[in-house]
């Protein structure tokens, strides 16, 4: 009876290992690359598309991005703050205890919107570090009335999202190509 038996090279196998790590590190900076360039293009489209009143600076310079990955963050952008609107006046509408109908115009909160660009990247990087395992891409308007602003009609980042998920659709097929997946 004869004995069988396989055998490796060990140099040969480490060589593929090697390689095949190399590919791995390549492919993770493609994914890094390719998903910053996603958020700082997310982040400039949100910022031109908003309806809202730029009344501090805060709501807007408190968009931006946090790239993460297994809740370590990686990259971020935006978060640049943006004046306000200077004077903030607004139309005060009210009647007297007489029942006259005044309005005029009042100055509003005036700001160079850096109290905003902080909130928004505190509030990124707390999102990305719980994110849990592999990428993530977090983009926010990080004060706490963005919801409100978005649901009395305004823009702020609902149709950025639509722009968000096409090009993250767009990217993944990109990167599963140059991988040789597709």
């Amino acid at each position: 009876m004869t004995k069988n038996g396989l055998s490796y090279d060990k140099k040969a196998f480490k060589d593929i290992a090697d390689s095949l790590m190399k590919k791995v590190e390549t492919l993770e900076k493609l994914i890094e690359f390719q998903f910053n360039f996603i958020g700082l293009k997310t982040v400039t489209n949100a910022r031109e598309v908003s309806t809202f009143q730029n009344q501090t600076g805060n709501l807007r310079s408190s968009m931006g991005f946090v790239l993460a990955k297994d809740g370590e963050i990686i990259r971020f952008g935006g978060f640049t703050p943006v004046p306000g609107n200077g004077e903030n006046s607004a139309i005060v509408n009210f009647t007297t205890k007489e029942g006259k109908n005044v309005s005029f115009r009042a100055k509003g909160i005036s700001g160079d919107g850096t109290e905003g660009a902080n909130k928004g990247r505190q509030y990124a990087e707390e999102l990305a570090r719980s994110s849990g395992k592999g990428y993530a891409l977090v983009i926010v308007a990080g004060m706490n009335y963005a919801s409100f602003v978005e649901s009395m009609g305004f823009d702020v980042l609902a149709s950025s999202g639509a722009y968000l998920e096409k090009e993250v659709l767009k990217i993944v097929d990109k990167i599963l190509k140059k991988a040789g997946f597709k």
